[in-house]
Order: C-alpha cells, then sequence, then structure tokens
C-alpha cells in the first residue's frame, strides 16, 4: 500500500483558479500603482519582460510568476516602498509580494 502524504498548496490553487497569466497580472499591478499611488508615472513595456513605472525620481520594475511579484528598482523614501508594496498585495490574482526596491 501506498500513504500520500502530499498536499496542495492552496496559494497555486486559488491561481490556478483565477488564471492570471503572468504577463497579464504584472500589467494589472504596474497600473494599479500609477492609479493608486504613484499618479504622476507612466507605463512602460519592459523589453525583456514585465513592465515599468517611471517618474521623478523613481522606477519600478514589475514581474510576475506564478502570482508571485517581484517589484525592482528605486524608490525616493521606505514610504514610497511600503506604499508600493501595499498597493501590489491588494491586487487580485498576487499571491505575494518580493520587494527588491532600493532607495535612492
Amino acid at each position: 500500500s501506498v500513504t500520500s502524504y502530499l498536499r496542495n498548496d492552496p496559494g497555486v490553487a486559488e491561481w490556478m483558479r483565477l488564471q492570471v497569466r503572468d504577463d497579464v497580472l504584472a500589467r494589472e499591478v504596474a497600473e494599479r500603482l500609477i492609479a493608486r499611488g504613484f499618479p504622476e508615472a507612466r507605463l512602460e513595456e519592459d523589453w525583456l519582460f514585465g513592465w515599468e513605472v517611471d517618474g521623478a525620481g523613481f522606477s519600478i520594475d514589475v514581474d510576475a510568476d506564478m502570482g508571485t511579484v517581484t517589484l525592482s528598482g528605486f524608490v525616493p523614501s521606505a514610504v514610497d516602498e511600503e506604499r508600493a508594496i501595499r498597493i501590489a498585495r491588494l491586487t487580485p490574482g498576487v499571491r505575494s509580494v518580493r520587494s527588491e526596491l532600493t532607495r535612492d
């Protein structure tokens, strides 16, 4: 007999249920960053993958992989970093947020 101790990760199951593609999720997070936290920024598609949110004194790259969003680049302050993380976390389809943001 075989006993299975495998469990499903509920976060992955939820992400699969939502069927959010990485490119769509990255764009949604980037658009929400502009709409809810950095209105003076502009949105640009990254030449390799993901999206960039660029403004005066900051640049945030947004990438997604199976619901995990990575924010990288630079922001002026810790307050701006926390705002970006919070906005990303509240985006439907995001399982987790990883910050690689630095402050200028």
